[in-house]
């Protein structure tokens, strides 16, 4: 009975341990189906918020806020709400909370019938992929200035620094095992968007320049014009975002330079011919000395496989798309409506045949069936390909059969990097970030697979573990630590090509930089109260103190614009006029390493141009251009 399961998940907060992360992950696809099923009351489903928010990261709280929007009216308080206690609506109970016949919420959830759009079909196939493309290509920048998807958390300047630094050191070690660097090494971003991590990730380098390898001759022992050892490529599959990072001000520089260039990329067809906006070549026609592709957020967009290991078994699961009835014959051209509910089927996974390479038994408790082919052999491709179905089988049987496990499979992003491989071959490194799991033990669970909805698209979890045992099959390695990851966004790094003896600072670098995550930065920008930090009534030692609080929290975050915002009424507040010379220098200094990171967007804090401005003119006493 599901609405036995549901009161049993509400309750089961109150014995969790704060620090399981996969108990929190389950419960939250259980509020998540809680959600969509619409059996409880406002009053009920604002209780287990608060009950969640106790535990809950940063990146899930926003999620879940998102979930819990169409619960709310405006005005309606939850603070107001945190001592009233659990009441189902009854009719028949007359201490039951009655429902409010005058919330358009509740009346639209009630009336409305659920009508299925889609008939089951494995995640695969499903309709929600081709209209994750169209969502993209119609709303074109709107996606991330009007922050319909999530974006700062992987567009933000320590993100930037920290792939910055893979970055570098993955080059000084192509340069150490050929002994000199006769190309630029290529960097790829994909599904780049409004371009802000590209220009933020090409600062950084720039930044870099005096420290990294140089680029000796052209091939043919001529000296080079441009010895900067990094050319960017921005991509993304949508024609309007590329047009729009092309013409943004901010790559002008680096346009004129020639460390840039932009194209229209589809991962998932790239036997299309693919010309650079700028220099009129082919993409895979200017490899380099190496390639870095870098996909931020672009995997958990991609085809998604799910999958249940229960009681021995291996099963894959089938969704079926209902919506409410009035919104039926939409076209979804706008992405699909929150009020979307998927219905899960699972069934045994049967394999079709039985190579001699590769014996496979579908009971995953016979171990002994568990033979491995070349990676040559077992490179996937499709849902419908047997070494990709191989494949998931041996990824099964890695797992604890003594739990159940509920999984999603990346097949999009395996299919990603097979088709770069093929058409790119040599030294690869790929940086993925994305939120998912690292650690099987994050996807124990006997519930729905879960997908977070973001104003018209949706995100799945990555599976970075599959992600690494895939990548280990076709004979690439993951240099990212394989323990558990704190926060939402993980971050993997999977090297092709290169002996891994040839990458100790790529990997000495990478356990350096993930110490403290991009999340872990998230959590402390989130987390600053400027109230604490108000230089009103006081003393010019205490100014001096908050000023260097604010500088070093300026010059942790890389010095991010957005840090500055928040920071903004501390450093343009009344006791600047306190700060003595050398200080006003200083954080000038510091100042015009903020604005060198500023990258405009119509929903950009224009008032924070201005504080800047104000800042730097009157409370810096500085008034050249």
């Amino acid at each position: 009975n599901k609405n036995d399961q549901h009161d049993a998940s509400i309750f089961s907060f109150r014995s969790f341990d704060p620090k399981d992360v996969s108990s929190i992950n389950i419960q939250l696809a259980k509020v998540s189906s809680i959600l969509h099923d619409k059996c409880y009351s406002k009053e009920e489903v604002i209780r287990l918020a608060c009950e969640y928010l106790t535990f809950a990261s940063a990146q899930s709280k926003l999620d879940l806020v998102d979930n819990f929007a169409s619960f709310l009216n405006d005005g309606y308080s939850i603070e107001s709400e945190r001592d009233r206690p659990f009441k189902r609506n009854d009719p028949s109970d007359p201490s039951s909370d009655p429902a409010d016949p005058a919330d358009p919420q509740l009346v639209h959830a009630e009336s409305d019938v659920m009508v299925e759009v889609e008939s089951p079909k494995r995640l695969s196939e499903s309709m929600i992929w081709n209209l994750q493309r169209t969502f993209y290509e119609n709303r074109g920048a709107e996606a991330w200035t009007d922050n319909l998807v999530p974006n700062y958390i992987t567009s933000n300047s320590y993100t930037a620094i920290v792939y910055a630094q893979i970055v570098a050191s993955y080059i000084r070690d192509i340069c150490c095992s050929r002994g000199t660097l006769r190309k630029p090494v290529t960097v790829i971003e994909l599904g780049a968007g409004i371009g802000k991590f590209g220009f933020l990730l090409l600062q950084k380098l720039s930044e870099m320049e005096d420290v990294l390898p140089r680029i000796s001759n052209d091939g043919n022992g001529h000296e080079t014009s441009d010895s900067f050892p990094v050319r960017l490529i921005v991509s993304d599959f949508a024609e309007i975002n590329v047009q729009y990072c092309l013409s943004h001000p901010s790559y002008k520089p680096f346009i004129e330079n020639g460390w840039v260039d932009f194209v229209v990329l589809d991962v998932e067809n790239l036997d299309a011919m693919h010309t650079l906006k700028l220099s009129g070549q082919q993409l895979f026609d200017v490899a380099g000395e190496a390639v870095v592709v870098v996909a931020n957020y672009v995997f958990d967009s991609l085809r998604h496989e799910a999958f249940r290991c229960f009681e021995n078994k291996l099963q894959v699961g089938r969704v079926a798309v209902k919506v409410p009835q009035d919104l039926a014959d939409s076209d979804f051209s706008s992405g699909l409506p929150q009020q979307t509910h998927f219905d899960w089927t699972f069934s045994n996974f049967e394999i079709d045949r039985v190579d001699a390479h590769c014996p496979i038994e579908t009971n995953l408790s016979d171990s002994t069936a568990k033979t491995y082919p070349s990676p040559q052999q077992c490179i996937p491709t499709s849902t419908s390909d047997r070494s990709l179905n191989q494949f998931i089988q041996r990824y099964a049987q890695s797992l604890d059969p003594s739990l159940s496990h509920v999984f999603l499979l990346p097949v999009g992003g395996f299919g990603c990097i097979e088709r770069f491989l093929k058409r790119f071959g040599g030294s690869t490194l790929w940086i993925v970030g994305d939120k998912g799991h690292i650690v099987p033990e994050e996807f124990v669970s006997t519930d729905d697979p879960y997908l977070a909805y973001h104003q018209g698209a949706l995100s799945a979890n990555v599976n970075f573990h599959g992600l690494s045992y895939y990548v280990d099959e076709v004979g690439g390695v993951a240099l990212h630590p394989q323990g558990y990851q704190s926060g939402d966004l993980k971050i993997g790094v999977f090297a092709f090509g290169q002996p891994v003896g040839q990458l100790d600072n790529t990997r000495a670098v990478i356990q350096s930089c993930l110490r403290f995550m991009p999340d872990d930065f998230l959590i402390l920008q989130q987390s600053i109260d400027v109230s604490d930090l108000s230089t009103d009534s006081a003393t010019p030692a205490q100014v001096h103190t908050m000023f260097e609080l604010a500088l070093s929290v300026l010059r942790l975050s890389s010095y991010d614009f957005e840090m500055f915002h928040k920071l903004r009424n501390v450093l343009v507040g009344p006791g600047r006029d306190m700060l003595k010379a050398d200080m006003r220098s200083r954080v000038a200094n510091e100042l015009n390493k903020v604005w060198n990171n500023f990258y405009p967007t119509t929903n950009n804090h224009h008032s924070t141009f201005f504080s800047l401005k104000q800042l730097y003119l009157h409370g810096m006493r500085i008034y050249d251009s």
